[in-house]
């Protein structure tokens, strides 16, 4: 497969009434990484250190331009501070057919809007990813 540009990812998540929104249009950057916990499993007299796989942790972080118009980044992301339930996430990094999609319920941890006097406002966000990352195709 030859490598891909992101222009064409695809970002949504449900706000605080449940319905999902697109929020691709304003976001520059998405980043889903995800770590695994290691538990020691070495034993006396063993020269070198064991481990054996954990529990896997994955978040998501999202950065954009800043937009309050109903529906869009601000009114979304501000509705889930607080907001005592998941929501559901879904990514595409090529939102084009045929490509990978991820989806996951998260919790959101972190919401910042940054206005500099000589630049665009822009919004970055985390969440918290709580159960399994489901993988499909768009």
């Amino acid at each position: 497969m030859a490598a891909i540009v992101g222009k064409n990812a695809y970002f949504a998540v449900d706000d605080s009434t449940d319905t999902l929104r697109d929020l691709s249009a304003n976001c520059t950057s998405v980043s889903l990484p995800a770590s695994v916990d290691t538990a020691d499993s070495t034993n006396f007299g063993d020269s070198n250190k064991t481990f054996v796989p954990g529990l896997i942790d994955h978040t998501v972080s999202i950065e954009g331009h800043f937009d309050s118009a109903t529906n869009l980044s601000d009114a979304t992301l501000s509705s889930l501070v607080g907001y005592a339930d998941t929501a559901t996430i879904e990514f595409a990094p090529d939102n084009t057919g045929g490509q990978v999609k991820y989806t996951m319920e998260g919790i959101l941890n972190s919401y910042e809007i940054s206005a500099p006097v000589a630049d665009i406002v822009t919004f970055s966000a985390s969440f918290q990813i709580s159960g399994a990352v489901t993988r499909t195709t768009v």
